[in-house]
């Protein structure tokens, strides 16, 4: 019995590790490769994963999953996301919420037969998106901000609120004479609980205890302790009150993220690790409790009712709850279209299913139902996401999306000079006169660090999509660099590194791989600093048909796009319009940049 348990989770972390590393290296949302490694480890093939041998160990398993995931998206949550869509984030929430809930609830009664307890059920369940899949959409498309908002506070908001409702139903289905109060009466008692709980708890260790711990001198300690804090607050919330954890869970990390604490950067890239490797590991384990073997006689009934809650019932309570908020037709059908499940909804299917399991026989059909739509929903957002955004125009096109330049240097200020024209830019610095000095050139500022989730959450939020790391620090633009790409992919970062040919700065250059801007051999950062500042070097324009010599005298740093925007210029790329690029005054020669 052990080895079998010992053997389940091996074999899901393995499996969900493969999956994690597959979908990065093919640069999509990796959540279908977790679903078909689960199904085939489980007993439809190779019954190396058997779910039944953890048996309530899954459950805590699953509810401590859900409080971490949770609790890390409340911590990334941007607050100020509610400027750009205050009207459509509420009617979210309050309209198409419960309009979503009440249809697939009629879809489960009378196309896939399910009883009302069950079919109530799996509406609080489908509803639910989730952090864990709306975040890569979000990363693999370049949305118009209020667009990529309103995914944002979706995928939190409306799976907590779905959540502490499925409890609601969930106890209505079991103990239906029991209920001394009114079903909505029910509901908004948990959700004040869990709120209430939350903001005390996320305010009492976002004041006090986690800058305490962190004057111990310890640096992985406060992420270890607000790993332990989520759980916890999570825990107590339901024991309190039943399904108010989640809620407790979300409000406490979005309280804690208000607390300006040098320690909050490390909380959240520690947490972000954890929970990568907690979603890759469930999604496999959860899938695994598949055997399709089983559904034979229901897959018409599975495939209709999949198909009738993904293309109809959520594009039409998109449409209908969203009218009149600013959004366009073509924004409302492409957020009603495009709404991944996630492991959220796995997880609350699996729960649900193991405690009915024994009062309600059909609870056992929300698993393979919620599994299609998860499966389906997916496969939508992977292939469709990118190329239907594109179609509606609700995307920001790459080349015309701003760019924030990391670090006020000469190269950074006339770079930002020459794009601006064409495209956003702003210049991005900790130091307040170097700020001043952007400004007094004409140049928009931000006066933040270039490690600062806030600046990163406040630009997005402004349509800022890409970065350019051009600080004369090559190992700070390297660290930079992978902050940036948190927030914006990693194929939206560049950072230009030293050309130096020591052990330190060749290992920089090397490991960077596409993030590497301009030249695989770097530049020399402080010579063209230098050279700018004394007039020795200029930034000029270079037409298409110039000369192949000519073009390789000067070290060219983007291009003007045929849609008129700009792209940035990575190692070994040539540019396809009119190149901006640096070549020497007076017989100076751009290509001693290149190497000191």
């Amino acid at each position: 019995m052990q080895h079998s348990v010992f053997q389940t989770i091996a074999v899901s972390l393995m499996l969900g590790a493969a999956g994690l590393v597959l979908g990065r290296w093919r640069r999509m949302p990796p959540l279908l490769f977790y679903m078909v490694f689960g199904v085939l480890a489980g007993p439809t093939a190779l019954s190396l994963i058997d779910t039944s041998s953890l048996g309530e160990i899954l459950i805590g398993l699953i509810e401590a999953a859900v409080a971490i995931i949770i609790f890390e998206a409340g911590l990334s949550l941007p607050m100020s996301g509610l400027r750009t869509a205050p009207l459509a984030i509420r009617r979210i929430l309050l309209v198409a919420l419960p309009l979503t809930i009440a249809l697939v609830a009629l879809t489960g009664r009378f196309i896939a037969g399910l009883s009302w307890p069950v079919a109530a059920l799996l509406g609080t369940i489908i509803v639910v998106t989730g952090p864990t899949v709306i975040g890569p959409l979000l990363r693999s498309v370049a949305l118009a901000p209020r667009v990529d908002n309103l995914f944002r506070w979706e995928s939190v908001w409306a799976d907590c609120l779905a959540v502490v409702a499925s409890g609601v139903v969930l106890e209505a289905a079991l103990h239906p004479a029991e209920i001394g109060v009114s079903l909505s009466g029910l509901f908004l008692l948990r959700l004040s609980i869990g709120a209430g709980f939350g903001l005390a708890a996320g305010w009492i260790m976002g004041r006090w205890f986690l800058p305490w711990v962190s004057r111990l001198g310890d640096p992985g300690l406060p992420g270890v302790l607000a790993l332990t804090g989520a759980v916890t607050v999570f825990y107590a919330a339901d024991s309190l009150a039943s399904q108010s954890g989640i809620v407790a869970s979300a409000v406490a990390g979005m309280v804690i993220s208000r607390h300006s604490h040098p320690e909050l950067e490390g909380i959240k890239h520690f947490k972000d690790q954890i929970t990568s490797l907690l979603v890759a590991f469930l999604f496999v384990l959860l899938s695994a409790q598949l055997d399709l073997g089983e559904f034979g006689a229901q897959w018409a009934s599975i495939v209709l009712t999949t198909l009738v809650l993904t293309l109809l019932i959520r594009p039409a309570a998109m449409l209908l709850s969203l009218w009149g908020t600013g959004l366009s037709l073509r924004e409302r059908f492409y957020v009603g279209l495009i709404g991944p499940r996630g492991i959220i909804a796995a997880s609350v299917a699996s729960y649900l299913a193991y405690v009915l399991s024994r009062t309600e026989p059909e609870a056992e059909r929300l698993l393979p139902l919620t599994f299609a739509v998860i499966f389906f929903s997916g496969a939508i957002a992977t292939l469709l996401g990118r190329p239907l955004a594109r179609w509606l125009g609700v995307a920001l096109a790459e080349d015309r999306t701003g760019i924030i330049f990391i670090g006020y240097t000469a190269l950074s200020r006339e770079l930002a000079k020459w794009a601006k024209p064409r495209v956003d830019a702003v210049i991005v610095d900790s130091d307040p006169l170097k700020c001043a000095l952007a400004q007094s050139k004409g140049l928009s500022t931000l006066c933040k660090s270039g490690l600062s989730d806030e600046m990163y959450e406040e630009l997005l939020e402004q349509g800022f999509r890409r970065v350019l790391i051009l600080t004369p620090n090559t190992a700070l633009n390297s660290l930079i660099a992978e902050k940036a790409q948190h927030h914006v992919g990693a194929n939206r970062v560049f950072f230009a590194a030293d050309s130096d040919d020591n052990e330190f700065c060749i290992s920089i250059r090397r490991r960077a791989g596409k993030k590497l801007a301009f030249t695989p051999d770097g530049i020399d950062i402080d010579r063209v600093n230098e050279d700018l500042e004394s007039g020795r070097l200029a930034l000029v324009e270079i037409p298409p048909d110039q000369g192949e010599e000519q073009t390789q005298n000067a070290l060219l740093l983007a291009y003007v796009t045929a849609g008129g925007g700009v792209r940035i210029l990575r190692a070994r790329e040539k540019p396809l319009g009119v190149a901006a690029g640096l070549v020497g005054a007076a017989g100076t020669d751009p290509q001693r940049h290149r190497i000191a």
